[in-house]
């Protein structure tokens, strides 16, 4: 088990009760004001990651990774998630190192979708 989901009690790059989708999520309720936004939001934060039992290191890496996970393919993610990563770090060597042409593929597919690139 990595050093990260072991001393953050993971099993798994982002457990179902801990992901962030719904921390992170850009929903405001009808008739919710503000300040009430702001304290759900706090709430939900430190729900998902603990604080009082996390150092900020800990925190940060929790949250790099599960942006990561977000920002690669789907099928990339479940690739990465069955090879354990400890930290962000770990994800992108795994990535790099399983798809060496990963950076050509999403110049292409920009290019497909008619994006520029700067290099």
């Amino acid at each position: 088990m990595s050093l990260v989901k072991r001393e953050l009690g993971h099993t798994s790059v982002a457990p179902a009760d801990r992901q962030g989708p719904q921390c992170l999520s850009t929903a405001i309720w009808p008739d919710e004001t503000p300040q009430e936004l702001y304290v759900r939001l706090k709430e939900l934060f430190a729900k998902w990651t603990k604080p009082e039992e996390h150092t900020v290191q800990q925190m940060s890496e929790i949250l790099i990774l599960e942006q990561f996970m977000r920002m690669v393919s789907p099928d990339m993610a479940v690739w990465i998630k069955e090879h354990d990563p400890g930290t962000a770090e770990e994800a992108a060597r795994l990535t790099e190192e399983s798809c060496p042409d990963w950076l050509q593929e999403r110049k292409t597919a920009a290019t497909v979708l008619n994006l520029s690139w700067s290099t």
